[in-house]
């Protein structure tokens, strides 16, 4: 390692940062022994910082983490959660609408709960809009865990049925007013951009993917560009990009100034989430550096923007997308140049025309690796598309955010043509890679994100050693790599087992053997498309052999299409109803089959508290209050605090709960009379 790498790890942001997310970390999952390390921690900080050693900022980091995350446990999270079960007359303001609905409108409200601000998830029935001021009567309580999962960065602890509105008008200030210009822009897109083209832009441009179609959004997710859906730093970077073309280079102070105000409009405007607080962190440091005559260094200034917004906000930590968004700049924007430089180097003197190509491949497969331990434990895989499809779209997106604020600039349809032929470009690339099934590689098995994090440390060496360095580490990448390719398709290829999901209508048992799936739905499939798709993308399933769907109405019939236009599907057994709807050839009208037998295993659907099935597994519905289950094992999606037999399990409590195949040959068999 040189001088110069030496002396930016040696910087003072550089060796906090990391411990301090690392001590907020360990505070959270091991809050029981976090005071006993936190102790230790700052007498070994005390001791190092008398002696001059070079590691006191990091054993100071560790320590200033779990004292953060501590206090914050104590003195916000736990007095909030105590307001579950109250009801409130609360005065908040609307945050983000999540969804609308014939019932109402659900959305995120921040309100003052006992002298805390706390961000609470809100449903009511009256329509409001962002940045509107409201008074109500609100009955709080804990977030159901399988559709809200505590996420201390968004500080959503409690979830809220508002009973009784007192007040609603809309806000007048400069929040408003940034707002007013989105609702402005998006509107100018409705006008002239149709179809998906406009649903893509709003997802990629405004970060509002909640009204993708499920068969759209699961091909984002398998083409690995998932992470453009979100507001991060290439946003930042191009709305900068086209407002600070009108400066004059030469007034650098003055672009300094209007890059830090772009940035912060930049918040309002694409939402104060976690990873946009850190691209806007970065680009105010960034900014900010000519006027102190400062050179700004990618890693100094993310680790000061990690820093500040940790202490800021400590429950940032845990939030997936802000992992991500960190881990992607240090991936592109640290270890990319580093490891691309090197490999520059060995090309002849008559390839040297493709350095460029050669820096942005290995920019965007950094930034893979880099996020691959967060990505695999959230998402249980990684896409092999991503570098490629990261490549390809980012220029179409360049082009449709310019001219998509031309359009809200002057409201010409002619300047709609560009922003158009972009997100059709951008639809024709995700669902070329989206359908490529196979390319999103399941890592679900115990140690994968382990495995990915060594890799990216020998990446992370591989770019600051020297070139012996660089050949050892690169070579154990690759090993590393492949070797979980290899578990990863022995996982996959060998895989027996039945995984449930549901919602509070209905549920399904996935019969998941090797890399092709056997779907039984329970009830009338509403709603079970994109959990069934999830279920089998992250156990790396690529086909469905048998879908069966006896009970299926109209609206269950809708979710069944959207399933199987996201996964092949080869045979379909369902209601007359259903059939209708699908207009599949592969599918059959089957009212009244009885039993379905996989691998020896009979399995079936009945009434909660019906006595008479003896299947070795059944899928019990409805709201009966009857206990009884005469299954071999019986399957049950209800409340956490219903008691049920020994011989039952609650899958809305244990959402991972499975049951192993005995054979590994794929048998299906239908009992019943068609």
């Amino acid at each position: 390692m040189d001088s110069q790498y030496k002396a930016l790890l040696s910087l003072p942001a550089v060796r906090f940062a990391p411990f301090l997310a690392a001590g907020m970390m360990f505070a959270y999952y091991f809050g029981d022994i976090a005071l006993w390390l936190l102790t230790a921690a700052a007498v070994t900080a005390a001791a190092l910082a008398v002696k001059k050693n070079k590691f006191t900022l990091c054993v100071f980091g560790l320590a200033v983490g779990l004292l953060l995350m501590t206090l914050h446990i104590k003195f916000y999270c736990e007095p909030v959660l105590s307001y579950a079960g109250k009801t409130v007359r609360a005065e908040f303001t609307v945050g983000e609408i999540l969804e609308y609905s014939e019932n109402g409108v659900e959305f995120s409200g921040k309100m003052n709960l006992g002298g805390l601000s706390a961000n609470v998830r809100l449903s009511g029935e009256r329509r409001v809009e962002e940045g509107y001021f409201a008074e109500a009567t609100i009955e709080l309580d804990l977030p159901d865990e399988e559709y809200l999962t505590r996420n201390l960065a968004k500080g959503i602890l409690l979830s809220g049925n508002i009973t009784e509105y007192h007040l609603v008008k809309p806000q007048d200030n400069v929040f408003t007013f940034i707002r007013n210009i989105r609702r402005e822009l998006f509107a100018s897109l409705c006008r002239y951009v149709c179809g998906e083209s406009r649903e893509t832009a709003s997802a990629i441009l405004f970060g509002n993917d909640q009204n993708l179609p499920q068969t759209l959004s699961e091909q984002i997710k398998i083409s690995g560009t998932a992470h453009y859906t979100a507001a991060s730093g290439t946003h930042f970077a191009i709305l900068a990009a086209v407002i600070l073309q009108f400066i004059p280079t030469r007034k650098r102070k003055t672009k300094a100034l209007f890059s830090i105000m772009t940035a912060a409009g930049a918040v309002v405007f694409f939402g104060a989430t976690a990873s946009v607080m850190r691209a806007s962190a970065m680009f105010i440091i960034s900014a900010a550096a000519p006027l102190f005559r400062r050179k700004s260094e990618t890693l100094n200034t993310l680790c000061l923007a990690v820093s500040v917004i940790l202490v800021i906000s400590p429950g940032a930590v845990l939030d997936a997308g802000f992992a991500m968004s960190v881990l992607g700049v240090f991936g592109v924007g640290v270890i990319g140049p580093k490891i691309s430089g090197k490999l520059n180097e060995f090309l002849p003197e008559k390839a040297k025309f493709l350095s460029a190509a050669v820096s942005a491949i290995t920019s965007s497969f950094c930034a893979l690796v880099c996020t691959a331990p967060v990505s695999i434990a959230v998402f249980k895989g990684v896409s092999l598309c991503a570098v490629i499809t990261s490549l390809l779209i980012a220029p179409f997106m360049s082009v449709g955010m310019m001219f998509m604020i031309f359009l809200g600039i002057f409201d010409s349809g002619i300047l709609a043509v560009p922003v158009d032929f972009s997100m059709k470009a951008i639809l024709a690339i995700v669902k070329f890679f989206g359908n490529l099934r196979g390319m999103f590689i399941s890592l679900d098995f115990d140690g994968a994100w382990v495995l990915a994090a060594l890799c990216a440390i020998l990446l992370t060496a591989a770019a600051f050693g020297s070139m012996k360095t660089f050949r050892r580490c690169a070579e154990g990448t690759a090993v590393l790599s492949l070797a979980s390719m290899l578990i990863s398709l022995y996982t996959a290829n060998s895989r027996s087992e039945i995984r449930f999901v549901g919602n509070y209508y209905t549920n399904a048992a996935v019969f998941i053997q090797g890399r092709e799936a056997v779907v039984f739905v329970s009830g009338n499939g509403t709603g079970l498309a994109d959990d069934i798709s999830r279920c089998m993308r992250e156990h790396g399933a690529v086909k469905i052999s048998v879908l069966a769907a006896f009970e299926t109405d109209l609206s269950g019939a809708l979710s069944i299409k959207e399933l199987t236009d996201m996964v092949e599907t080869e045979d379909i057994f369902t209601s007359e109803t259903a059939l209708q709807v699908l207009d599949i050839d592969c599918a059959k009208s089957s009212e009244k089959i009885t039993e379905f037998s996989v691998n020896g295993k009979t399995v079936s659907s009945a009434p909660v508290g019906d006595s008479g099935a003896n299947s070795d597994i059944v899928l019990y519905h409805g709201t009966s209050r009857k206990n009884v289950c005469s299954a071999g094992l019986g399957i049950f999606f209800v409340n956490p605090g219903r008691k049920l037999p020994e011989n039952a399990v609650n899958i809305r409590i244990n959402r991972d709960f499975c049951v192993e195949l005995d054979s590994q040959e794929l048998n299906v068999t239908v009992i019943g009379e068609n």
